[in-house]
């Protein structure tokens, strides 16, 4: 089950159209290994970023997060992190699917975000509400809800873990 109500840091926050392969290095796609890629992530941007960052701390993306389509990498650098979530003014079409097939990260859609926030403020967020309370400046800044049918997804663990579930549900019922 997500922890839906998170807190941390603004460890980042990326220009419109961000494409997380960014994040490890296109030079690096094929790197599985948390600890390589943790030492590789964001070298592009800043060099010791690992060393900055703490576990919750969260990604803002300006418009369009996730264009292009993310290799494995990118979600095992995020966990190699510690990342506890991205909240950006806006997702491309498929990322926060894609996150919720994964169940991970959590993503949260919040126009006007990345104009709200800077670096390193404390920030609080409700992913399921889609609150975010900007504990730095006391702000309150409202997103959008996570629809219903990602939250159901994200708690039972993705989608293998979701039509797993569903699969054994309907032999339990046949056999009843």
């Amino acid at each position: 089950m997500a922890d839906w109500v998170r807190q941390g840091r603004v460890a980042w926050i990326f220009e419109e159209n961000f494409v997380p392969d960014d994040l490890m290095g296109a030079d690096n796609l094929t790197v599985e290994d948390p600890e390589i890629l943790k030492g590789l992530a964001m070298k592009d941007y800043e060099s010791g970023f690992a060393e900055k960052v703490q576990p919750g701390d969260f990604f803002v993306g300006k418009s369009n997060y996730g264009y292009a389509r993310a290799h494995a990498g990118v979600n095992i650098t995020m966990k190699a992190l510690g990342i506890g979530g991205i909240i950006a003014d806006s997702f491309t079409l498929g990322y926060p699917a894609g996150a919720a097939n994964n169940a991970y990260p959590l993503v949260l859609t919040c126009p006007g975000i990345s104009q709200k926030v800077s670096r390193w403020d404390l920030l609080e967020v409700d992913f399921k509400s889609g609150v975010v309370k900007n504990l730095t400046t006391e702000e309150i800044i409202q997103g959008i809800p996570t629809p219903e049918d990602m939250v159901r997804m994200i708690e039972v663990g993705g989608l293998e873990a979701d039509v797993r579930r569903n699969l054994e549900a309907q032999k339990a019922s046949k056999s009843t």
